[in-house]
């Protein structure tokens, strides 16, 4: 049987495009970065790491079928947990977890600078604790080593 991919929910909040999601390492939480400057944590209602799943292709759609037809709105199975605002000058167009433990959060942004963001234990909000520059022009991309030492 052929794989398909399956509209599982469309997540509202941010003002402008979405440039990209990331997971962190639990499978519990997804970052999203925008041109609105912002980064945006969201995780899903359901207990669990939201891609695990046992059912086939056609129960997850007949799932989806039924959870529209019953609020008409795929967003409230997750919910925005915490956000950025403000993270960058420029829109912030790539956002990756740190993959040993997730604690922290990398961007990038047109504004040519790469921040990385912590979020300590228990803490309400995430902190810049790093601002790298040098870049002349845009960041575009940003990526951790499998060991979380370097970007």
């Amino acid at each position: 049987m052929p794989l398909r991919l399956v509209l599982a929910a469309e997540l509202e909040g941010h003002e402008d495009r979405v440039w990209q999601v990331s997971w962190d390492p639990t499978g519990l939480r997804l970052a999203s970065c925008s041109g609105d400057k912002s980064v945006r944590i969201w995780t899903p209602l359901t207990q669990g790491r939201f891609f695990e799943s046992n059912s086939t292709p056609e129960d997850t759609q007949a799932q989806q079928n039924q959870q529209r037809t019953h609020d008409n709105d795929m967003s409230k199975t997750w919910e925005c947990v915490d956000t950025i605002d403000a993270a960058h000058k420029r829109t912030v167009r790539a956002v990756a977890f740190e993959p040993t433990r997730g604690r922290a959060l990398a961007t990038a942004s047109f504004d040519g600078t790469t921040g990385i963001w912590e979020k300590e234990e228990g803490g309400d909000t995430y902190e810049c604790i790093a601002t790298l520059e040098g870049h002349e022009n845009e960041t575009k991309s940003v990526s951790w080593s499998s060991s979380g030492q370097l970007l």
